[in-house]
């Protein structure tokens, strides 16, 4: 066997195609059996080494060989399902960053599971303070174009609506590739995307990457929808569009609607002469008029950002 890690307390092995982990004292073999309880809760996953065996000090588990990426979109869609198999089996890995992961043929890896708790159990501190479901944020994000952008929205927007993060029901009107409501649904919410019948394949491949997570998606003329009723409701970027293929009074309508049916309204769109912004916005001052004529009674910003295509900037706002 050829030693790869020798801590004094815990030691490891490579023995051929297996790895062995040894503990030496009280501690050290109560974290390894949690990582043997944990592989064997998921090892009907590709998502974890298939565990061999375990006598009450030493582990005995699968090595895993990393392999080179050679399908992002797979990639992405493992990852997703890799956390919601941890939801399904209550488990928290504790430690979760790219260093305990290893890939093979495409599908995520994870490994050191000493950390690890089930959901039932008293938590102990984590190694890495931030919640497994953190992990995916920026696998989510690289979906789009801009990936830094979704991610800094939606981590403003997180804190507008904190009051529903974990329960609240959340509702993205032109959510293109589905990355809003995979968000929300990371948080907890129960997520629903929604958008226009020509980004029906948009739609499709959402659904199929995150669909385990339990947010939904669906192609419809939004004109026709009978209400946004939700806790809270997401109109980005798409409102501009709306009122050049159809009107601005039928963009407006939906608009009202949206401020009357939500609790909050995180909304964003472009100015003149930014895309489809339309002249009576020139500036965030003339949205905020237009916001409070069609109902709005109060607005406040979220976050300005800078698009990484044009230097164009946008505003988040949270209305009410």
């Amino acid at each position: 066997m050829d030693l790869l890690r020798d801590r004094g307390v815990v030691k490891v092995w490579r023995d051929g195609n297996q790895i062995v982990k040894s503990a030496f004292d009280e501690v050290n073999c109560k974290w390894l059996f949690q990582h043997w309880k944990a592989l064997q809760a998921l090892k009907h996953t590709p998502y974890v080494p298939q565990p061999v065996s375990w006598n009450g000090h030493t582990l005995v588990m699968e090595f895993v060989e990393d392999s080179p990426i050679t399908d992002t979109f797979q990639l992405r869609y493992h990852l997703i399902h890799m956390l919601h198999e941890f939801q399904k089996a209550g488990l928290v890995h504790g430690d979760s960053t790219n260093v305990n992961m290893r890939i093979r043929n495409n599908i995520p890896v994870l490994f050191d599971w000493d950390q690890s708790t089930f959901i039932f159990q008293q938590h102990r501190p984590q190694k890495n303070p931030q919640p497994d479901i953190h992990f995916a944020l920026p696998v989510v994000a690289h979906h789009g174009k801009d990936p830094s952008r979704i991610l800094s929205r939606w981590k403003h927007s997180r804190a507008a609506i904190k009051y529903y993060l974990g329960w609240g029901t959340f509702l993205d009107l032109g959510t293109h590739k589905g990355e809003f409501p995979a968000l929300a649904s990371l948080d907890g919410m129960k997520a629903h995307g929604i958008d226009e019948e020509f980004m029906r394949p948009c739609i499709e491949d959402a659904k199929e990457l995150y669909g385990a997570l339990g947010c939904t998606f669906e192609a419809v003329d939004m004109v026709n929808m009978h209400n946004f009723e939700a806790d809270v409701v997401m109109l980005f970027s798409a409102w501009a569009y709306i009122t050049h293929q159809r009107n601005q009074d039928v963009a407006d309508d939906i608009l009202r609607r949206c401020i009357g049916d939500s609790n909050i309204l995180l909304f964003e769109t472009q100015l003149y002469r930014d895309g489809p912004g339309l002249n009576i916005h020139r500036e965030d001052g003339d949205v905020v008029d237009h916001l409070y004529k069609l109902g709005a009674k109060h607005v406040e910003p979220v976050v300005t950002l800078e698009k990484v295509t044009d230097g164009k900037l946008r505003t988040v706002w949270r209305v009410t």
